[in-house]
């Protein structure tokens, strides 16, 4: 495929079976190794826990198994769509031993909030997606997160529809509302009103200054100038050979995300917002969180706060924040879940 050599084998474990794809170039070489779903059923009736219904999100040809969490009691309920990060992520937003999204499906039923979380499509269809398209942002977030909340719309036990993005679906979600249209807030947490490129160039800098194995000053530098390249798009100034970040994604993809203006996406809209930002974060920094800050200082209907203690996936933790932490297992802070049940309730 492209040139590579790519091998699979079923891989059969305690709780479930998964795709181990390895490719190589011509020389023998590694070039991708990953883990994919076996299959894109819903989950089966005895995998589901209390208050949970198997549904799937459908964007055209694309089947996107996925969970409805319902809370105890009569609805209808208002309900948040979880909108994921960057890479393949399944329903739960696993990171390590920790599950975000389900964490915050778990404490805000218990608030009387409905949620809808689903794999992602770079998860269910891996690589024959990407070999098949080209691909966007929108391909890759936008256009299920869409599908997944006018679903939630069919059904009668729900009412007002929340759009939850994490990360790259933070970024994205000002976006999914405008596409939507029927969306009654947004909580984006991580999220940065920069270019992504340039969100990396500066992920790796900092790792690299924390001694992260495997990371070298030219992998850095090469990242930066990447992100510059991707800026000077479209101009006699770009370079085409110079390609894209990790060596993953097409054109196409890449300039969406640089021409992509979250903060102007964001003004565009009247629905009330809810800006999240963990002070240890270094994926997303309290320097994005101030950018938000300055962007939207004259526009009503949003508010934004920062937690100390805080990393990128809102787990409480001390000093350095390196990538290790993240194995770690952790709930998402308590606090946080209760400040979206709030927002939400305030704008019911």
């Amino acid at each position: 495929m492209q040139g590579m050599t790519v091998v699979t084998s079923d891989i059969q474990f305690e709780k479930g079976a998964l795709v181990f794809v390895l490719s190589t170039n011509d020389k023998g070489e590694i070039n991708g190794l990953r883990f994919v779903p076996s299959t894109s059923t819903p989950a089966s009736a005895d995998e589901l826990r209390e208050g949970e219904r198997a549904l799937v999100v459908r964007t055209g040809e694309y089947e996107l198994p996925g969970i409805l969490k319902l809370p105890a009691g009569e609805g209808p309920f208002p309900v948040v769509v979880f909108v994921h990060g960057s890479g393949p992520s399944d329903r739960d937003g696993t990171l390590g031993p920790n599950k975000v999204f389900l964490d915050m499906a778990e404490g805000l039923a218990r608030q009387g909030i409905a949620s809808i979380r689903y794999d992602k499509r770079t998860y269910v269809y891996g690589l024959d997606w990407e070999k098949e398209n080209e691909g966007t942002f929108d391909e890759e977030t936008t256009d299920d997160a869409v599908s997944a909340v006018r679903l939630a719309a069919t059904y009668p036990e729900l009412s007002s529809v929340y759009v939850v993005g994490l990360s790259q679906g933070a970024i994205l979600a000002p976006r999914i509302a405008q596409k939507a249209g029927d969306v009654a807030g947004i909580v984006m947490m991580a999220g940065s009103p920069r270019p992504l490129p340039q969100l990396i160039a500066e992920q790796l800098e900092y790792l690299f200054s924390h001694g992260q194995p495997g990371l070298t000053r030219e992998m850095v530098e090469q990242a930066k100038a990447q992100a510059d390249n991707l800026d000077r798009y479209g101009t006699a100034g770009y370079d085409p050979s110079l390609g894209f970040p990790f060596g993953a994604g097409s054109e196409a993809y890449w300039v969406f995300i640089t021409r992509y203006d979250a903060l102007e996406t964001l003004r565009s809209l009247t629905v009330p917002v809810l800006i999240l930002q963990g002070e240890r974060d270094y994926q997303v920094t309290m320097k994005d969180f101030d950018l938000w800050r300055q962007g939207v200082a004259d526009r009503p209907g949003v508010k934004l706060k920062s937690y100390p203690g805080l990393n990128y996936i809102f787990f409480e933790g001390e000093g350095v924040c390196l990538p290790a932490e993240y194995e770690q297992q952790k709930p998402v802070a308590s606090y946080v879940i209760d400040d979206i049940a709030a927002f939400i309730h305030q704008a019911i």
